[in-house]
């Protein structure tokens, strides 16, 4: 009798370990998921917002591809636009090389003209731009959870060149919450209004 009682004592508390075992490793496998999302939300909004508002070459007749560009090879995107409905599955680099172990990940970009007095407001007439885009990259994993990060790229300012002395500025704010130890909410803002095109 005494050795049925603890054998089933054992198997009770076996049961409950791996049951917060099991916990455990889901909820470690959402943290380096959201993490891994954020990561290439990032990457690609780095891209985007690395390019020139205007085509260099003053070719831009449309919103989004121009002639001699393409979509498989972001290496042709020579402005911000250009990127506007780019999606790639897996995750891909500037050249069109897959990143590895991302089989079944997705990752979009959506570039929209927008009022300059409400950046939530989509100017869907180009002729009545007025000098700003939202750029929205959305990176889905496999499970089909998404992280979707959100800019705003302006034309230059009144000096859209770079100062000709050496100087610094604070020119992004990032903040990170987090309550207990629920999911990290995080934003980073452009705080200055001189964004300089290369």
């Amino acid at each position: 009798m005494e050795v049925a009682v603890s054998t089933l004592l054992v198997g009770l508390l076996l049961v409950g370990a791996l049951r917060s075992v099991g916990s455990v490793w889901r909820t470690w496998q959402e943290a380096a998921a959201r993490t891994q999302r954020m990561n290439l939300a990032r990457e690609m909004m780095a891209e985007v917002l690395d390019q020139p508002y205007y085509d260099p070459d003053g070719v831009d007749v449309a919103f989004g591809l121009d002639s001699g560009e393409s979509s498989a090879n972001r290496s042709t995107f020579d402005d911000s636009d250009d990127f506007d409905g780019w999606t790639a599955s897996p995750p891909e680099d500037r050249t069109g090389t897959d990143h590895p172990n991302l089989t079944g990940w997705t990752r979009s970009v959506v570039v929209d003209h927008v009022s300059a007095a409400d950046p939530n407001t989509v100017v869907s007439d180009v002729a009545g731009e007025q000098g700003v885009r939202r750029v929205s990259v959305t990176v889905t994993d496999p499970t089909g959870r998404s992280t979707t990060l959100v800019a705003v790229r302006a034309l230059p300012g009144e000096y859209p060149r770079s100062p000709d002395v050496a100087s610094s500025a604070v020119s992004r704010i990032g903040v990170a919450l987090q309550a207990g130890t629920g999911p990290a909410v995080e934003s980073v803002v452009d705080v200055t209004s001189e964004a300089y095109d290369r």
